[in-house]
């Protein structure tokens, strides 16, 4: 998935940059709609948590980068970020 921190063996609790709480950010529960043909979409469950890492970074003024596997919807996430 998308979030960067963790790798295999690491513990996310000992993570320095990940703040335990931040005030006035919301994270999404469930995925904004997208108007398409047949029907509205939905970001899958992986891209959801993408999207909020993204929107946790902005919130706090982070540089960051999008980056795992090729084809599991950077773009959708990106795109439902702007």
């Amino acid at each position: 998935g998308a979030g960067g921190g963790a790798g295999e063996g690491e513990d996310e609790s000992e993570d320095d940059d990940a703040p335990a709480e931040v005030t006035g950010w919301v994270k999404l529960a469930e995925s904004p709609l997208f108007p398409g043909p047949g029907g509205d979409r939905r970001l899958r469950d992986y891209q959801l948590e993408g999207l909020n890492w993204l929107r946790l970074n902005w919130y706090l003024g982070r540089n960051v980068i999008l980056g795992d596997e090729m084809g599991l919807g950077k773009t959708a996430q990106t795109v439902a970020l702007i």
